[in-house]
C-alpha cells in the first residue's frame, strides 16, 4: 500500500508536535514551524485548531501531552520488501547485517533481476572466507582509524602492496 493514513503529512506533523510536547519544548511558534515544514501550506488551518480546541485530544492547554512515548513509524510492506532484497545481496553480508525479522517477507526483486554492465569479468568472490576476512580487517582499520598494509597480486600477476594510513 503506497498511501496510508499514518504515513501522511498530517500524521508526520502531529507526531513531531507530540514529540516536542513530550520533551517539554513545545510552544506555538514551534508548532507552527513544524506544521509549515512537514505539511501542506494550508494545513495550519486544520492541525493547529484541532490540537488547540482538543478536537484531537493530544495536547493540554499548557502545550504538554498525555502521550507518554515518542511516536514511531513502522516500516511499510514495500519498505520491508526493498530491505529484504538489499539484504539478499551477498555484498551486504560482508557487513554482518542480519536478515532476522524479514523471514516471511518476499523480496521486492531478486539479484538476477538486475543486469550489470561495464563490470569487470573477474568478479570478487564474496563467499570466500579469505576475502571475507580481508574485507573485515580493512573495515576494522577504517573504523579504528588505523593503518593497514595490503599485499596482493595484480591482474598481470605481479606482487604489489599498498600501505594506507589515516591522517587527521
Amino acid at each position: 500500500m503506497l498511501f496510508h493514513e499514518i504515513y501522511g503529512c498530517y500524521y508526520e506533523s502531529v507526531a513531531r508536535i507530540i514529540d516536542q510536547a513530550i520533551k517539554g519544548t513545545l510552544n506555538e511558534k514551534i508548532m507552527h514551524s513544524i506544521i509549515q515544514e512537514t505539511a501542506f501550506s494550508e494545513s495550519f488551518l486544520t492541525i493547529e485548531p484541532a490540537l488547540k480546541n482538543h478536537q484531537w485530544p493530544l495536547l493540554c492547554d499548557d502545550m504538554h501531552t498525555p502521550v507518554k512515548h515518542p511516536s514511531t513509524m513502522p516500516l511499510t510492506l514495500i519498505e520491508k520488501r526493498w530491505l529484504k532484497a538489499i539484504l539478499l545481496d551477498p555484498r551486504i553480508q560482508l557487513f554482518d547485517v542480519s536478515i532476522k525479522g524479514l523471514d516471511d517477507i518476499m523480496p521486492l526483486y531478486q539479484m538476477d533481476d538486475i543486469v550489470y554492465f561495464d563490470q569487470y569479468h573477474d568478479h570478487d568472490d564474496y563467499f570466500d572466507p579469505a576475502y571475507i576476512k580481508n574485507f573485515k580487517t580493512i573495515r576494522k582499520a577504517l573504523h579504528d582509524q588505523s593503518s593497514v598494509s595490503v599485499y596482493f597480486v595484480t591482474g598481470k600477476g605481479k606482487r604489489a602492496n599498498i600501505h594506507a594510513c589515516h591522517f587527521n
